[in-house]
């Protein structure tokens, strides 16, 4: 998260970046928008850009014989991965977050060589989210892209990046990089060129939406049944992970919630019970404490509420147990995102396929809260389209049985406990619903007293009934 980023320093104010600059206002709304969505502070837009790609690898006769094959690879494996640099001044800037697909065209016929180097041009589009304050400036949005990724591993390349140790990887230079950081060498007009950026379409706000109460009372496809798994993630792992006692600020967030809970169980009279690592899939530690449940019923409804912790589990196993074995109504993840690999739809649907008896996707409604870093850009549409394979003929964006809150921008460890506070207030006073738009505004009024801006939004709940 600030997400949790993938390493976070301990001390938590994580990667303190001040917004910069700003962005045309030629954003024009369109009713017509297939999904609607929702950000008190942000704006979810359409992006375009015109750029080239120069490598040295090619000459121009070797991009004029190109077969299909080889131009789908050099999009996919050169182009695109290049494009994801732009994740480094969006988040550095705190301007925003782009979801990673994008559609890339090439114009092969306009490539020329300049000296050693073959130049390709290429246009790309995508969909971002990007902060409201932004659209209301005349500035027009410029930012760095680079000519060749596999290029930027200069001297003073960690100078580009993140000055945590745990940041400072080749793995994670894609996320971080920035050539406006101090000390950096990469050079404009040499390493990187400066993109214009054009905002269009812009998706229209949902005014009043709610979490479908109703449907979340009927967990699992049982009447007057609520399941809920709120999961904690560690900054640092535990070689020997203990949450009730480790000093790990992850932890202290998970006891801070614990101890909310306790409280709370005075009123809901539920039975607190310890979880361990067996009742998941193939443990590595059958006895090691992971969590607690409280269950039992609350006004006439059986609820079961499970709060855990990834010490010494992985944090899909977490995610999967909950959402595609218990099929709880709703999952939350309070830690690392890990750029994009914490909660990889391709690996989850790799989970469903060799464990097809233990793990299957469910028809029912679910509502799930990525609180981790840019969220946004990795863990909501794959999801969407696997919830819309059930039934593809009634639900084919795969937003009935499906909302996701989502961050654009990396939240801190620090705002994990009240986070997490304000979607169990939210969720368990059924009977008084909250609208997802007053949900939204609470974290961002939460994120706002810590200084940071998050770009919390709601996704799929255009067609929810109150």
């Amino acid at each position: 998260m600030k997400n949790q980023f993938i390493g976070l320093l301990v001390s938590v104010l994580v990667l303190a970046s001040g917004c910069k600059q700003a962005t045309q206002s030629t954003i024009q709304a369109n009713p017509e928008n297939i999904a609607k969505f929702y950000s008190s502070a942000g704006v979810e837009t359409k992006a375009q850009f015109s750029a080239v790609y120069k490598t040295s690898d090619y000459k121009i006769e070797d991009i004029q014989k190109m077969d299909a094959y080889t131009k789908s690879y050099f999009e996919q494996s050169l182009i695109k991965p290049t494009i994801k640099y732009l994740f480094g001044p969006l988040t550095n800037r705190e301007l925003g977050g782009m979801k990673t697909e994008m559609t890339v065209v090439i114009d092969w016929a306009q490539a020329t060589q300049e000296g050693d180097h073959v130049v390709v041009p290429y246009t790309y589009s995508g969909t971002w989210i990007v902060a409201s304050k932004l659209i209301s400036t005349t500035q027009k949005l410029t930012l760095p892209v680079p000519f060749n990724s596999q290029k930027l591993f200069t001297t003073k390349w960690l100078a580009c990046t993140d000055s945590s140790p745990e940041h400072q990887t080749q793995s994670f230079f894609w996320y971080f990089w920035d050539p406006s950081r101090s000390g950096c060498d990469h050079v404009l007009n040499t390493d990187y060129q400066m993109v214009d950026l054009k905002l269009s379409e812009q998706t229209v706000n949902t005014v009043e939406t709610y979490p479908e109460f109703q449907k979340m009372i009927k967990s699992n496809g049982i009447d007057n049944n609520f399941q809920m798994t709120y999961a904690f993630g560690y900054v640092e792992d535990a070689v020997d992970a203990n949450p009730d006692t480790d000093s790990d600020y992850g932890m202290n967030e998970y006891r801070k919630f614990i101890k909310f809970m306790d409280k709370e169980n005075l009123k809901l009279n539920l039975a607190k019970t310890s979880i361990l690592q067996k009742e998941y899939l193939n443990p590595r530690f059958p006895e090691k404490l992971i969590g607690y449940r409280y269950s039992g019923i609350y006004n006439n409804v059986k609820i079961e509420i499970k709060v855990v912790t990834s010490a010494n589990i992985d944090q899909m196993e977490l995610f999967a147990q909950s959402y595609a074995h218990d099929h709880d109504a709703f999952f939350s993840w309070f830690g690392h995102s890990r750029v994009g690999s914490g909660f990889d739809a391709d690996n989850f649907s790799s989970m469903l396929r060799y464990n097809p008896t233990y793990y299957s996707l469910s028809s029912n409604y679910q509502l799930v809260y990525w609180a981790g870093c840019n969220s946004y850009s990795y863990y909501t549409q794959p999801f969407f389209k696997q919830k819309a394979k059930l039934d593809s003929v009634n639900d084919p964006k795969g937003t009935k049985n499906l909302d996701i809150i989502a961050n654009g921008l990396p939240s801190q460890f620090s705002f994990n406990a009240d986070n997490a506070t304000i979607l169990y207030k939210a969720l368990i006073n059924w009977n008084k619903p909250t609208s997802f738009q007053s949900i939204v505004n609470t974290i961002e009024k939460r994120a706002a007293r810590g200084y940071s801006v998050v770009l919390v939004n709601i996704l799929g709940d255009e067609d929810n009934t109150k």
